[in-house]
């Protein structure tokens, strides 16, 4: 009986806690009523702890979208894994799942948990599959071969983006079919086989200038920034990231500002302009922190360690790189992890601590051989 009462008692306390909510959330809606969709993370907060469910899904749809797009990538996740639970996985209901899952893979991305990542891609290819939704499987797919590129399982990515630009084709979709180009190029590009990463990432540029897609013209761009980048073309490269960061900054798209602000101090690295490449590496690390880009920020500290490694300001490179390596090892970016430890071996090489030069040479060198790049392979080589 007494276990009985104390059920009863802890609903009626539910109930009772689901209208104040219920009661605050309407006020809040009158009294906010001209803020708009600023007001939606408060009137997400107080509706889906009451009844009222309808409005609830409405004000976390709506401070989602407004969180992500302020890059509030932690407050993004949580309103949308808070809709997938308001939800369930009931089968009426599978398209809005399937875009919820969608919006969370591509914060996840960014993010760098790729793990997480691939889970939410699993379940979209799931849903896509089941209920013949071919644009979705397309769309999943080049999901699969942005992951995999990041991940360096650079075979499965180029098979993956082939299966996706079919698919894309048959549906004549050409934004689909621009990122899929645009995701061989990049493998490509990381392969050093910039004989086919050109034509893809051309192929991506001519369809996103045609559908005025211009942060998806930006973003291929920068990868023909840096094959010119790779093979010295110094001004080729640097009139190519002066034209995107203009576009970026009149876009407001902070995540590219950040690339190109970091690009901006690769080249300055490149032609000796040491201070000015750390300014470069500075802003472009404060816009990768102000918007949460975890991955992005890794590369700004390595191009910043390099640049103290070149002024022979070993403390601070390695305090830069040690930095950058626990960020790799965080989101698993193996990649990024390789190009790191072989600037340990080399300030260690500096100092004449031959071992742990040796050490993280060799770790590199086994990180490059298994990723199948073999530009740095070579780098790597050289210094052991």
């Amino acid at each position: 009986d007494t276990m009985v009462q104390e059920v009863a008692y802890e609903s009626m306390m539910v109930a009772r806690r689901q209208e104040i909510h219920r009661m605050i959330g309407e006020s809040l809606e009158t009294a906010l009523a001209d803020q708009g969709d600023a007001a939606a993370g408060i009137l997400a907060y107080h509706f889906s702890r009451s009844d009222d469910r309808e409005k609830a899904v409405r004000y976390l749809e709506k401070a989602a979208a407004q969180a992500q797009s302020g890059y509030a990538n932690s407050t993004a996740m949580h309103h949308l894994t808070d809709l997938l639970t308001m939800l369930g996985d009931s089968d009426e209901i599978w398209q809005k799942r399937y875009g919820i899952l969608n919006s969370r893979q591509r914060i996840l991305g960014v993010m760098g948990k790729q793990d997480e990542r691939e889970a939410d891609l699993t379940v979209m290819l799931e849903l896509a599959e089941a209920h013949q939704y071919d644009d979705g499987q397309a769309e999943t797919l080049n999901g699969f071969a942005d992951l995999y590129q990041w991940t360096g399982r650079y075979d499965e990515a180029i098979k993956t983006a082939k299966a996706a630009l079919m698919l894309h084709e048959l549906a004549n979709n050409q934004a689909g079919q621009a990122l899929a180009q645009h995701i061989l190029g990049v493998v490509y590009y990381y392969r050093g086989e910039y004989d086919l990463a050109q034509p893809a990432l051309e192929k991506a540029i001519a369809i996103r200038r045609k559908t005025r897609d211009q942060a998806g013209e930006s973003w291929s761009r920068l990868y023909q920034y840096m094959i010119h980048l790779v093979k010295g073309n110094y001004s080729e490269a640097s009139d190519i990231n002066e034209g995107a960061l203009w576009k970026a900054q009149a876009l407001k798209d902070w995540m590219l500002i950040g690339i190109h602000l970091n690009n901006g101090g690769r080249i300055a690295l490149r032609l000796g302009e040491y201070e000015k490449a750390l300014e470069f590496f500075a802003e472009s690390s404060k816009t990768r922190v102000k918007i949460g880009d975890r991955t992005g920020l890794s590369f700004t500290l390595y191009g910043q360690a390099m640049t103290h490694y070149s002024l022979n300001r070993l403390d601070d490179a390695e305090a830069a790189l040690q930095e950058s390596i626990t960020i790799r090892r965080q989101i698993n970016d193996e990649r990024g992890l390789s190009s790191s430890l072989a600037g340990l071996g080399m300030v260690a090489l500096e100092r004449g601590d031959l071992k742990t030069a040796e050490d993280g040479l060799t770790q590199a060198r086994d990180l490059h051989d298994k990723l199948s790049l073999k530009g740095e392979m070579i780098i790597d080589l050289s210094y052991l």
